[in-house]
């Protein structure tokens, strides 16, 4: 991710438990959201000037209730990972839902969001916009934020979105997705290396 954590005991700004380890390994956990949240992992990809989004919602069983993924116009990845945001709400708001935990791997995003930091001039009115639709509409939202590794699903949908032509919206899963979807639901933690603390992390969800 390019960014360096130090930890004594507990971080607020990624909602982690932390147990100290000789391992400079981090191992944590997707979680699935309590009845009657619904979880949104959302993710942009950018790549020589080809960008996609790409989410998906879960219940509190593990269901897969819909997932997306479209081709995009963004300047940068940052772009395309507030869009990816703007899509998940927009289709919550459709489908009524209205309690959401929306899941993102940018930290900076995800500090964005959840502090209301001013944004960059090319992503103010897409902030406003996201503003505007929490109020207009009464979502209720918690601003999670979880690595990238554990972002797998979004991810994949975010690739996806960039190589298609159109965009894509189902409640069924193609295989791809399903395992990673299973992965997700697993007890097995996640594994990310190089970080620059001997901790492990737990993510509360």
């Amino acid at each position: 991710m390019g960014y360096k954590i130090k930890v004594l005991g507990c971080s607020p700004i990624l909602n982690t438990q932390v147990s100290y380890a000789k391992s400079k390994f981090l191992m944590f956990h997707w979680r699935k959201p309590t009845y009657p949240w619904i979880k949104s992992n959302t993710d942009g990809s950018y790549r020589r000037h080809t960008a996609g989004i790409g989410g998906i919602f879960i219940n509190n069983v593990g269901e897969c209730l819909l997932f997306f993924q479209s081709p995009t116009d963004a300047l940068n990845a940052l772009q395309a990972e507030v869009l990816a945001v703007v899509w998940a709400l927009q289709t919550a708001v459709v489908m009524g839902w209205n309690l959401l935990i929306v899941e993102m791997d940018s930290l900076w995003l995800f500090q964005l969001l959840k502090d209301n930091i001013s944004p960059p001039w090319f992503l103010l009115h897409v902030v406003k916009q996201i503003t505007h639709m929490k109020l207009t509409h009464n979502l209720q939202i918690i601003w999670k934020h979880i690595f990238r590794e554990g972002n797998r699903c979004a991810n994949w949908l975010a690739h996806q979105g960039a190589l298609s032509m159109l965009p894509k919206v189902n409640t069924t899963p193609p295989m791809e997705l399903s395992w990673l979807i299973k992965a997700d639901l697993s007890d097995l933690p996640y594994i990310r290396r190089g970080m620059s603390t001997d901790v492990y992390f737990n993510h509360s969800i």
